[in-house]
């Protein structure tokens, strides 16, 4: 089996399921309309260039148009395409791959879970992006300092004085 069908069968799986989910909704045509203008697009990509990356990048817009109905749909659809997509590049062979695609479906499931009850969803993203921030720069820091101590101390670059 090529793991491109797999990416181009989640592809698909998105669009219908966001357009199922927008049933009803003023949506529901535009979001119709965009799934099998993308499920076309993941075709047309399968079938001339079966190994690209670009599969993962046209599930994205149904993505987004499922959010309209449900943050946890929106989440659950973004992690069968990280799946898909993990699964095309070979992650799955070693345990390190497993666990780091494990969290990378765990990561929008709980931001999905944080902003589930908000339809404006500003507040909690830039709550979230600011955490985010501040744990990166914790990190580099603990990161320098640990490189740092192990050099002993700040070393400059050999003729940089």
């Amino acid at each position: 089996m090529r793991w491109g069908t797999v990416m181009a069968a989640a592809v698909a799986a998105a669009s219908a399921a966001s357009a199922l989910a927008l049933a009803g909704t003023p949506l529901f045509l535009p979001a119709i309309a965009a799934g099998a203008v993308l499920t076309g697009l993941s075709l047309l990509v399968l079938f001339s260039r079966p190994d690209e990356a670009a599969l993962f990048l046209i599930a994205q817009p149904a993505v987004f148009l499922s959010w309209s109905a449900s943050p946890l749909l929106a989440a659950a659809l973004e992690s069968l395409a990280t799946l898909a997509f993990l699964a095309s590049t070979g992650v799955f062979r070693t345990r390190s791959g497993i666990v780091s695609s494990i969290l990378l479906v765990l990561l929008p499931g709980c931001l999905a879970l944080v902003v589930s009850g908000h339809r404006h969803v500003l507040v909690p993203l830039v709550l979230v992006l600011a955490v985010s921030g501040i744990a990166a720069l914790v990190i580099l820091g603990l990161a320098s300092h640990l490189i740092s101590s192990a050099l002993g101390g700040l070393h400059e670059a050999p003729g940089h004085q």
